[in-house]
């Protein structure tokens, strides 16, 4: 029972942060999760909401898909990056599964606090795609966290909202459904993760819709910053423990 309410409440709060700003489910719940469960478990859960979520602005955006010269190379690439993250998710040591997430955590907060805006011309973009897709698919397959490359990737090309939110959607989407198969193959999405996946699926939504709400109450400015904090110390956490199990 404890680990049903700490699954839903966390894919809750990861939900309200995702209809805030946009993004946020797996970099918040996969950390915590993983604290209490272990990183196997975190993203085998995490994973199918995921899904949920994306499919219905991947749907919404899809005129926008076909537009960017980036994306096949970078999601073809992905895919294989995200067999070869699962197979390295099941196989890795817990304690260096512990530090890579949380380092990917921690990594993804420094760029985006510390370092100046990234630009990547347009006529590059399909060259870095598929380099930049495989490290995506890698690290979503590792850790469950691709953020601190993907979105890295997609800022820096300075796409308008449709373009960037149709992306990003379609990369969680498939890289987050070829991961739920590669861990049934595996034997690391059980009947009871998936069970609890799926059962998060309500508490993803009413936490999108929240967060909605919360964006046009407060400021993005200030919950983005209570939840990068928090986030920073999930993920320090995260590091340490990992360092003392080594």
């Amino acid at each position: 029972m404890i680990t049903v309410v700490l699954v839903l409440s966390t894919i809750f709060v990861g939900s309200v942060m995702k209809g805030a700003i946009g993004i946020g489910l797996p970099l918040l719940a996969t950390p915590v999760l993983s604290m209490y469960l272990g990183v196997p478990a975190a993203v085998s859960i995490v994973s199918i909401p995921i899904v949920a979520t994306n499919f219905g602005q991947v749907v919404k955006f899809r005129r926008e898909l076909p537009r960017q010269r980036y994306l096949a190379p970078f999601l073809a690439a992905g895919a294989v990056g995200v067999v070869v993250g699962t197979v390295v998710l099941v196989n890795a040591p817990v304690a260096l599964l512990e530090i890579g997430l949380g380092g990917a955590v921690l990594t993804y907060l420094a760029i985006q606090t510390f370092l100046p805006p990234l630009v990547i011309p347009d006529r590059l973009s399909r060259t870095l795609g598929g380099p930049v897709g495989f490290l995506t698919g890698l690290l979503q397959g590792a850790v469950g966290i691709s953020s601190v490359v993907s979105i890295t990737f997609l800022q820096a090309l300075k796409l308008e909202r449709p373009a960037f939110v149709g992306s990003i959607s379609a990369m969680f989407l498939m890289f987050s459904a070829i991961q739920i198969v590669a861990l049934m193959v595996e034997g690391t999405m059980t009947l009871e993760r998936a069970g609890l996946g799926i059962l998060s699926l309500l508490a993803a939504a009413v936490g999108m819709a929240v967060g909605d709400r919360f964006a046009s109450r407060m400021t993005v400015t200030i919950f983005r910053r209570a939840i990068f904090a928090m986030l920073a110390f999930l993920a320090a956490m995260l590091v340490a423990n990992g360092i003392t199990l080594l």
